[in-house]
């Protein structure tokens, strides 16, 4: 058994002796917390919190937070005793003082002390500032807590599964250039990390790309990235949309990524190592759980000290993930892993088994796995109970949404659009009313064809807004494609309405077109939509 190491800072009543600052070469390898802080005692766990999420994060220690067990005021041989009972190997005794809400520059002094044996390995002093969350690359989310812990190594774990990523950048963020890839790069080296420690899983960076992506929901964009070049070589590929730069999520936020389970696309609107273990947790199979402190938490957690300067939590994962992700790791992601059915069979034999008692919870990811074994009827009924027992939630809904549309059930797919949007709309200023299209593709490819034949593709758009869509002109693409004969030159949709316009393609000779189907419409800031067609006719 890998021995555990157990952090626990505590408010030590006494001076401490500063011994000469050393490497620390062979530390176990998990960490656990408890503090006290001077004049703040109920700020206890959340200080632990915080220097548990660093030496997790940054320095990847385990983690155990000993504050959300026991009282404070115990003295050392007690925290002794707590560190062996969680089989750790040593204690660190932290001592803060004058960290407060208005004056956040405080000192600690720590103590290393060993568990068998109760000596001393490390005593030092050293200052305190709070975190800072800002644009990369000014963001601070750990404070100085890297100079505190500086002469703490990295740890690392045996690794027996290798990944190669692609990491593509939305070109129109701002500074998207060289300080973005250095961040992005950062972030998934700590994922990996993370991965390394919890499943012997490494992420291995193949290239990053710079891609401009469509203008359309996260679901859309995951389909749209595999006309991203060099995708095919890639295990996994993320797409990054959001800000460069580390956050926390207040409570109540809508998704922030989006991943299926055993796919090989992950995209996300928020650009942290958080985030990137969340999403490829759920790639993995893992399910969303109600704990605070679990990494597959449906919100990113939003923790604090004093009320006011925001901390990043550790990640861990929950005995039920670790269970599906051990299942899952080694398999090929994307299309590969249907050969492996012993594995898909164990995962669904945990999905079973969680539906019972963790119905709302396994319901998304149970159905991903069903509808790509073509198990489209069981995975309406396990949808369908789903949004009985959880009605409001979001991942449901959503898929409940995806799954209807692929059995072509869209009177049952709009009604619950109509109800989202009937909801979305009581929530919503009339001044902030808007529009908001949604196709269900931008690009379409009418691939193996033969000339002298006519094909054709069914393009949906919708209104996901709370105001009325108006398309005011329609323009037809140039021949050998073509609109309809009955394809409106305008028309209106209210929210929650879609139509279908049916595109066709009809090449008299063999060669590759090209060509695009514009929409003019009152979305603001999407005021024109287009859309790109393609067709390669073989003789």
């Amino acid at each position: 058994m890998r021995r555990l190491f157990l952090l626990v800072a505590f408010l030590l009543s006494s001076g401490i002796t500063l011994l000469a600052a050393q490497p620390l070469d062979d530390l176990p390898a998990a960490v656990a917390i408890h503090s006290e802080v001077k004049k703040n005692g109920p700020q206890a766990a959340a200080f632990s919190r915080y220097l548990a999420g660093f030496l997790d994060n940054s320095k990847n220690y385990r983690t155990y937070n000993l504050d959300l067990e026991v009282a404070n005021g115990q003295g050392q041989d007690f925290w002794l005793q707590q560190a062996t009972a969680h089989q750790a190997g040593a204690l660190l005794l932290v001592r803060v003082e004058d960290f407060t809400a208005d004056d956040p520059f405080g000192r600690l002094h720590l103590r290393l002390l060993a568990t068998a044996d109760k000596s001393l390995l490390k005593a030092w002093s050293a200052p305190i500032e709070p975190p800072a969350f800002a644009a990369s690359p000014h963001s601070r989310p750990y404070g100085n807590l890297d100079q505190v812990f500086a002469t703490w190594p990295v740890q690392h774990y045996p690794v027996s599964i290798e990944r190669r990523v692609l990491l593509v950048s939305d070109q129109r963020l701002r500074g998207s250039g060289r300080a973005t890839r250095a961040f992005l790069e950062n972030q998934l080296a700590l994922a990996s990390r993370i991965l390394e420690r919890e499943f012997g899983l490494r992420l291995i960076l193949q290239e990053v790309q710079r891609w401009r992506p469509p203008d359309i929901a996260l679901d859309g964009i995951a389909k749209a990235a595999s006309l991203i070049p060099n995708r095919e070589t890639a295990d996994l590929t993320l797409v990054c949309l959001g800000t460069p730069s580390v956050k926390t999520l207040r409570p109540g936020a809508r998704a922030v990524g989006y991943a299926r389970v055993l796919t090989n696309t992950v995209v996300t609107n928020q650009l942290s190592a958080h985030v990137f273990v969340h999403e490829i947790g759920h790639v993995l199979g893992a399910i969303h759980v109600a704990d605070e402190d679990a990494i597959m938490q449906p919100y990113l957690a939003h923790h604090t000290l004093f009320d006011r300067y925001r901390v990043q939590p550790p990640i861990a994962f929950s005995p039920t993930n670790r269970e599906i992700i051990a299942t899952t790791c080694a398999l090929p992601l994307g299309t590969g892993y249907y050969q492996h059915r012993d594995k898909i069979a164990g995962l669904l034999q945990i999905y079973q088994r969680l539906r019972p008692s963790h119905l709302p919870q396994v319901a998304p990811y149970y159905a991903d796995v069903l509808l790509q074994q073509g198990q489209l009827e069981q995975a309406l009924a396990l949808l369908r109970d789903a949004v009985d027992q959880a009605p409001n939630d979001y991942h449901i809904r959503l898929r409940l949404i995806q799954a209807l549309r692929q059995a072509s059930l869209h009177a049952e797919a709009h009604e619950l659009v109509q109800q989202d949007l009937a909801q979305n709309q009581a929530l919503v200023d009339p001044a902030a009313q808007r529009p908001t299209i949604r196709l269900s593709t931008t690009r379409i490819a009418f691939d193996h064809s033969a000339p002298g034949r006519s094909y054709t593709h069914t393009l949906t758009l919708s209104n996901w807004g709370t105001a009325p869509l108006e398309i005011s002109r329609i323009t037809a693409p140039e021949a050998p494609f073509s609109l309809a004969a009955e394809t409106p030159l305008q028309l209106t949709l209210e929210p929650g309405a879609f139509t279908n316009l049916e595109i066709g393609f009809s090449p008299r000779e063999a060669g590759l077109y090209k060509s695009v189907l514009e929409l003019a419409c009152n979305v603001p800031g999407k005021a024109r939509i287009t859309v790109q067609l393609s067709g390669r006719a073989n003789d």
